[in-house]
């Protein structure tokens, strides 16, 4: 069994190119970018195991790396490839521009983001790091489209493993143990969180909507509190956005409205987070309410919304006519209260 445990047989896919493609036994017996991935592999996984084992009562850490060219398997994956995309937890991109010109790497991508959809996981499960610099600029050069964000840029990576002169794989001991303890904190903070919402979800009652609803959180001005409130929803339902979006720069106001308002209209309901007593309960729950009017006025979508109220012992102060059903955050079941309130109108 893998580390996060559940229906998932690897914690991570490590997916990457060896470089152009293979013609020749040559170029499959002395690799360099195949022999640099795997002595990255190599160190990455021996240090995952490591920390993997201090959680008490874990199972090991598993993985999946292929080591075979794409000419050796045919133009398509093969189904032990496309089963272990589907069975992994994570995937591990090596981005290159080689990674962005092979079928393979791109269909492998596609595989495990139609998977996470399915099971309604984030773009997070992705961990992203360029091994060599790697442009989008398409047409010339294009990153497969589920890496890429909203604004059609690639999605955040951290730290890189290449040269910022040379523009290629690192290649002196401490510059790569450097930014391989950026991957490894990034992947060990992932696997361990993912490994408790995974026993939370075993031991949670079923799923009330099988996971077949949308719902779009509004933004909070406290990203650990949205993404803690998304996080308990997630065994429910849904969640819309991905990550939530950052503050409107002046000037882009509209365009964050349009975007939100394409979001919306995705999702059967809209949930707003009230934190403390401090919050503006009152322009929060009004920039809802003008949404929803908005949504309805022109797309014909009426949709139900609700608070969800970290405050227990104090009543939001809120004009009656909103008629905002509110869900207290306490106890277990207040994410299936949150999905109960949502669905009324909308089964």
């Amino acid at each position: 069994m893998s580390f996060v445990g559940g229906p998932f047989k690897y914690d991570v896919f490590i997916s990457y190119c060896w470089g152009q493609k293979a013609v020749d036994s040559a170029f499959e017996t002395n690799n360099f970018t195949r022999d640099w991935v795997k002595e990255l592999v190599d160190s990455l996984v021996q240090q995952l195991r490591m920390a993997c084992k201090t959680v008490p009562g874990s199972d090991d850490f598993t993985f999946f790396f292929d080591h075979r060219s794409e000419r050796n398997s045919g133009a398509d994956l093969d189904e032990e490839l496309e089963e272990a995309v589907r069975s992994s937890a994570y995937m591990i991109v090596l981005m290159s521009p080689y990674y962005c010109e092979s079928r393979w790497c791109n269909r492998e991508v596609e595989l495990f983001d139609a998977k996470i959809r399915d099971d309604g996981r984030p773009k997070e499960h992705f961990i992203i790091r360029q091994i060599s610099r790697t442009e989008h600029r398409p047409p010339i050069s294009s990153w497969p489209a589920p890496l890429l964000g909203k604004s059609g840029e690639p999605r955040k990576s951290g730290m890189p493993f290449y040269d910022p002169v040379t523009k290629t794989p690192l290649t002196t001991a401490n510059e790569k143990q450097l930014v391989g303890l950026d991957l490894l904190k990034e992947a060990v903070e992932k696997l361990t969180s993912f490994r408790a919402t995974v026993a939370a979800t075993s031991a949670a009652p079923p799923k009330v909507t099988g996971k077949n609803h949308f719902v779009y959180l509004q933004r909070h001005a406290d990203i650990q509190i949205w993404n803690s409130t998304k996080q308990a929803l997630d065994t429910f339902v849904i969640v819309n956005p991905d990550e939530m979006d950052e503050a409107p720069k002046p000037g882009l106001i509209s365009t964050f409205k349009e975007r939100r308002m394409v979001g919306l209209a995705d999702c059967h309901g809209l949930a707003i987070v009230r934190k403390s007593g401090d919050d503006p309960i009152r322009s929060m729950a009004s920039a809802g309410s003008q949404d929803l009017e908005a949504l309805e006025s022109l797309e014909g979508i009426r949709l139900p919304w609700v608070l969800i109220d970290h405050v227990i012992d104090q009543p939001p102060d809120l004009p009656p006519q909103l008629n905002i059903p509110r869900v207290k955050v306490e106890g277990s079941e207040w994410p299936k209260k949150v999905v109960d309130a949502l669905m009324t109108d909308v089964d």
